[in-house]
C-alpha cells in the first residue's frame, strides 16, 4: 500500500495529517498533483511524505514510522484545512507573551507563559 501524508506540526502534541492511500501508483501520482494545487490554501507549510506500508491504516503508518503516532488523522482535505487554520491562529495570551518577550525581556526574569512559551 502507498500512503501520501500531508503533515502539519505546530508542537509535538499538536499535529494533524491528511492521508491518501492506494495500491495504484497512478492514483498516487494524481493525488500528489491535486495536493500540490491545494497547498497555497493552507496557512502553514506542511511536510509531505510518501511511504509504502503493509496496509492503508494509520496503525500501519505508525509501524513504518513511529513519528506519526498520536497525530490527528483525516482523509478529508476540507477537515484538514479547517484544522490547520485553527492551529495557525494566535491566542491573545500568545500575542501578549510575545509582546512581553519582545519589549520587556531586558527587565523581566525568566518566566513561563501559560502557553509554555518561555519568556526570557
Amino acid at each position: 500500500m502507498i500512503q501520501i501524508v500531508v503533515l502539519v506540526a505546530v508542537a509535538p502534541d499538536c499535529r494533524v495529517m491528511y492521508r491518501v492511500t492506494s495500491d495504484d501508483p497512478q492514483v498516487i501520482k494524481q493525488e500528489q498533483k491535486e495536493i500540490a494545487t491545494k497547498l497555497d490554501q493552507l496557512d502553514m507549510v506542511p511536510g509531505i511524505h510518501t511511504l509504502t506500508t503493509d496496509d492503508g491504516t494509520a496503525a500501519s503508518l505508525v509501524d513504518k514510522d513511529p513519528y506519526f503516532e498520536g497525530v490527528e488523522d483525516t482523509n478529508s482535505w476540507a477537515d484538514f484545512e479547517t484544522r490547520v487554520t485553527q492551529m495557525s491562529r494566535l491566542t491573545t495570551t500568545e500575542v501578549a507573551a510575545y509582546m512581553i518577550h519582545k519589549y520587556h525581556s531586558a527587565t523581566q526574569s525568566k518566566k513561563l507563559c501559560t502557553t509554555c512559551m518561555p519568556i526570557t
